[in-house]
Order: structure tokens, then C-alpha cells, then sequence
């Protein structure tokens, strides 16, 4: 530590000491709640801890921002193996619970079978298929009630590692599996969609100039716009500085309009002066957007193709198929 933080104030002091027993518990328990915890912290959730991140930002301490790249590989490596012990573990219990009712339906069958050759033990049959029955009612119920639990948790288990600990958004893996379902969805409806890919212009040279805190803050100011459209629209963080942005619209919608209105807001983001820092201007954002009529991956491939043309000019573009129909 160098010797301009040896009189911080109070609140840095308290700070700096539950940053440094925060990472003493990382390292007695390395858990994903534990790195979920410091990376909540780091992404500014606590304003104290914020500051001092700040701080040493400001000096050039490296530390901050290479421990939140490896907390979050490690924390999405942790879920990976996570998922997969759960994914065994709930086709274990879909086995069992397969077995188990296979069983019970052979002995029903077994005492069926008994009751249709020897009539005159009907009574003893009978008693001895309805406790069958009973059986074959709870292993269904509790079997199922297991499964349903381990499905559940696998479903929990993956959103974390469809979400970008950042923004809050979905990121690309969830795009990789939603965004084809929600395609076919809308193909059987009249409705239109939109698919459009949002770069934000210079960022790397606005985290050099700003601060990775401000850009960390833009990112989320961003995302807030984004997952705030409303029903029908759905957004993703693919990487450092692109999102994605799906809307769907009934036909006679004025289209452009809205996606001019969402570009405006997004290039109208600044920060205003406070009295530890200055102000930041609005940064400029490019966009491209398409119709999606068959398939979103070939729409969404078509885009990246033409950001290349159009990144870093703060531009709104629409491809000729959406202009035609606008």
C-alpha cells in the first residue's frame, strides 16, 4: 500500500477493512457467494468501499480491476461445475424414479395377473394391490416432487451464468439459447421483430480517460434504459461494450420513431460535476438495425457485419430490408 492511504479518512478506513477481511474469507472459503459478495462490492453497491476502489484506481492500482476479471472467471467456472453436478444428480433421481415406479407396475401387474388365476384368494390379492397401489401413488409423488426441486435448482443454477454481473442483463450464453425460441414465439403471431446491435463508441479510450468506475456506470445506465422498454422488448450485454436489443411490434407501429427515441436516450447519458468528480459528457453510441424474417443468428451475423462499417461514427442505421417498410 503506498503511503498516500495512510491518512484516509474514517469511512476509507472501514472501507479498506472489510475489503481486506472480505478477501481473507475468499480465501479460507473460495465459493461463488464469496466472489458474488466482492464483486457486488466492487461494482460500487456499497459507496465506502466504492471510494476506495476509486482511490486506487486513481493511483493506477491495477489490483481492482484484475481481481474483478478473475472473481468473475472464477465464479462462472464454479457455476459451470456446479450445473453439471446438478444436471447428474436430476438424471439420477429421473432414473430412480423411473425404476422404482417400473417396479411397482410389475408387481401390479404380477398380482393382476394372480387375481384373474385364483379367484378364491381374491381378498388377500385385493388387500395386497391396493397397499401396491398406494405405493406406486407416493413413489410417483415423491419422486416427482424431487425432480421438480433438482430441475428447479438447475434452473437457478443456470441464470447465474446467463447473467451479466454487471449490468443485470442477459448475456451471450442466454442469448444462444433464447433468442432462436423467441423467434419461433413470434413467427406464429403477426407481429414484427426488430433486432438491433448497439456498440458504444471509444469505449476503451473513455475508461482511460474517466475511470473504469465511470465506465462501469455507463454500462449500467445503459442496461437500465434498455431493460426498460417494456413488454416486447428483451436486451443483452454481449461483451465489453455491445448490447443487443430485440422488440417486437404489432403491425402500424411507428417503428423508427422508437428506435430513434431509444438511440437519443442512450447518446444523452452524462455525468454531472460533483465535488470529488468532474463532469463526464455523453459518449457517443452506434446502431444498426434489422428485420428478422427467417432465422435471428443470419439477422444477427448480417449486423455485425455492417457495425464494421459503421462503428465509432455515433450513427443510427437501418438495413435496407427496414427501410422498405418503414
Amino acid at each position: 500500500m503506498r503511503l498516500a492511504y495512510l491518512h484516509q479518512p474514517e469511512a476509507m478506513l472501514v472501507a479498506h477493512k472489510k475489503a481486506i477481511a472480505l478477501m481473507s474469507e475468499l480465501n479460507a472459503h473460495p465459493n461463488p457467494i464469496n466472489y458474488h459478495l466482492f464483486y457486488e462490492y466492487a461494482l460500487g453497491e456499497h459507496p465506502e468501499f466504492n471510494a476506495f476502489i476509486d482511490q486506487m484506481r486513481d493511483s493506477q492500482e491495477p489490483w481492482s480491476d484484475i481481481l474483478g476479471v478473475r472473481l468473475t472467471e472464477r465464479f462462472f467456472k464454479q457455476q459451470e461445475r456446479t450445473i453439471v453436478g446438478v444436471e447428474q444428480e436430476l438424471m439420477n433421481a429421473i432414473g430412480e424414479m423411473t425404476e422404482n415406479v417400473s417396479k411397482h407396475v410389475d408387481t401390479h401387474f404380477e398380482l393382476a395377473q394372480a387375481l384373474e388365476n385364483n379367484p378364491e384368494k381374491a381378498p388377500l390379492i385385493s388387500a395386497h394391490l391396493k397397499k401396491t397401489n398406494r405405493l406406486l401413488s407416493h413413489e410417483v409423488k415423491d419422486g416427482k416432487q424431487r425432480v421438480d426441486a433438482t430441475r428447479a435448482r438447475l434452473v437457478e443454477h443456470k441464470k447465474h451464468t446467463m447473467t451479466d454481473l454487471l449490468t443485470r442483463l442477459h448475456n451471450e450464453t442466454h442469448l444462444a439459447e433464447f433468442l432462436p425460441v423467441i423467434v419461433k414465439r413470434n413467427q406464429a403471431s403477426k407481429k414484427q421483430m426488430l433486432l438491433a446491435l448497439i456498440d458504444v463508441d471509444q469505449f476503451a479510450d473513455y475508461n482511460a480517460r474517466y475511470g473504469h468506475h465511470r465506465g462501469d456506470s455507463l454500462l449500467r445506465a445503459y442496461a437500465k434504459i434498455l431493460a426498460s422498454l417494456g413488454e416486447g422488448t428483451h436486451a443483452w450485454r454481449m461483451n465489453t461494450d455491445e448490447f443487443v436489443l430485440t422488440m417486437v411490434m404489432k403491425p402500424g407501429t411507428p417503428v423508427g420513431r422508437l428506435i430513434k427515441r431509444v438511440h437519443n436516450q442512450l447518446t444523452s447519458i452524462h455525468f454531472k460535476a460533483t465535488a470529488e468528480k468532474t463532469a463526464v459528457p455523453a459518449q457517443p453510441v452506434s446502431m444498426v438495425v434489422d428485420l428478422v424474417t427467417d432465422r435471428a443468428e443470419s439477422t444477427l451475423n448480417h449486423l455485425y457485419e455492417l457495425m464494421k462499417t459503421y462503428r465509432n461514427t455515433g450513427s443510427l442505421i437501418f438495413t435496407e430490408e427496414l427501410t422498405a417498410i418503414l
